[in-house]
């Protein structure tokens, strides 16, 4: 009886570990995704030209947005499971970050792209 009790035991201690670690990892998913636009706080008021007002109204509408999503998830997942809804979830933010990702990085190829050319007629123009 006592093997089986440490066999149990023991797959107890896995399953809690891998629970510990799949729930760490989903949260950081989340907080990572969710945070990084306060980071360019500063590099969004320059290029929009936006006052401390405007991007307040930005980031209020974006906790306004997750506020609401919480209303709204948690239905979803008393309806579908919650593992079902944090996995969807997770993926989602990610697959919307890694696609931001990618737009921003092609317009800023194309922009750096078009940007030597007229680099060289402003030269060209002040020579003259």
């Amino acid at each position: 009886m006592s093997g089986r009790a440490s066999d149990l035991s023991g797959d107890l201690g896995r399953w809690q570990r891998r629970i510990f670690w799949t729930v760490w990892v989903t949260y950081f998913a989340y907080y990572l995704c969710r945070y990084n636009v306060p980071v360019a706080n500063a590099q969004l008021r320059e290029t929009f030209s936006w006052s401390k007002t405007q991007i307040g109204w930005v980031f209020s509408g974006l906790t306004l947005a997750y506020a609401v999503g919480q209303f709204v998830n948690g239905q979803l997942a008393d309806r579908f499971g919650g593992r079902a809804i944090a996995s969807l979830g997770v993926l989602g933010s990610v697959l919307m970050n890694v696609a931001v990702f990618i737009l921003v990085l092609a317009l800023t190829c194309l922009i750096w792209r078009a940007r030597p050319e007229t680099e060289a007629v402003d030269s060209r123009t002040q020579r003259l």
